[in-house]
């Protein structure tokens, strides 16, 4: 990987640390990541979101990432 690519990832990263979020998901696409593997796929980041760990009502997944946070 790129330094530049790390350096954007490590600043998403903090931005998303400093302001409480999990991770980032992208709407209408299904997909998410959290702080641990971050930006890990090819897919283009640009539609991507801050977004919340919550509970995956399918069973399918540990957890899903989405806009709303997960009453506790």
């Amino acid at each position: 990987m790129k330094e530049d690519q790390i350096a954007v990832k490590e600043i998403v990263r903090q931005y998303l640390i400093e302001h409480g979020y999990d991770g980032l998901y992208a709407d209408g696409y299904g997909c998410g990541c959290d702080l641990k593997r971050l930006m890990h796929c090819a897919f283009n980041p640009r539609n991507c979101r801050p977004g919340y760990k919550t509970g995956d009502p399918s069973g399918q997944f540990l957890y899903l990432i989405g806009s709303e946070k997960e009453a506790k």
